[in-house]
């Protein structure tokens, strides 16, 4: 008759198998995400010629991407995104992304004229950059289909808390850094901090 294992190691063996499962688990998640992007990197380079994604770039599978086809789409080397998101570039649109950028969640770019981020900048949760806006006229409102556009382009080195807004006709220096939750437009120099200043009320619960 087999001997049993004693309570201690049983737990220790069981542990260990835990442990050796996951981590081939996670190394082969890691290989098949490797291998996701190498490829999809490698059929829109080859498919579409005026699109580039440079080496180590690895975008996720969540993340969505619509190049119109005169559309032009030049993506550094190890730019990284996380989670969910989009960029869309419209006919005659440029997008230019430099290298070691990083995206997090839920990022949002929409180019009708020409959107430029230079290299290691880095994009919080829920950031928005476009570079259009909707025509808008007293008596008519909004105008279906019509676009006002304008340039932006983002230096090097720049960071942008979650949910900042970066709307056109926008030139942002190097080493800038966007506060979360800020709109900003117009020209921010090199080196500048930007912040939303909101006023917090705070009150204590009362029952009524």
């Amino acid at each position: 008759m087999k001997k049993a294992l004693p309570l201690r190691q049983n737990f220790h063996l069981a542990f260990i198998k835990c442990i050796f499962t996951k981590g081939l688990s996670f190394m082969f998640k890691m290989i098949v995400r490797k291998l996701y992007n190498v490829i999809k990197a490698a059929i829109i380079n080859v498919s579409r010629k005026n699109v580039s994604i440079g080496k180590g770039t690895m975008i996720t599978a969540g993340w969505e991407l619509t190049f119109a086809k005169t559309s032009d789409v030049q993506i550094g080397n190890k730019v990284l995104t996380d989670g969910y998101g989009r960029f869309i570039v419209s006919n005659g649109a440029a997008l230019s992304i430099g290298d070691n950028c990083y995206f997090n969640m839920n990022c949002f770019i929409g180019a009708l004229k020409n959107v430029t981020i230079g290299n290691n900048c880095l994009f919080g949760p829920g950031v928005v950059i476009i570079d259009n806006d909707h025509e808008f006229k007293k008596n008519l409102g909004i105008s279906s289909g019509k676009y006002k556009t304008g340039d932006i382009v983002i230096g090097k080195d720049c960071w942008f808390g979650a949910n900042a807004v970066i709307l056109r006709n926008t030139h942002i220096g190097n080493g800038c850094v966007i506060g979360a939750g800020c709109v900003v437009k117009g020209n921010i120099p090199d080196n500048t901090i930007i912040t939303n200043n909101q006023n917090l009320h705070m009150h204590q619960i009362e029952d009524r």
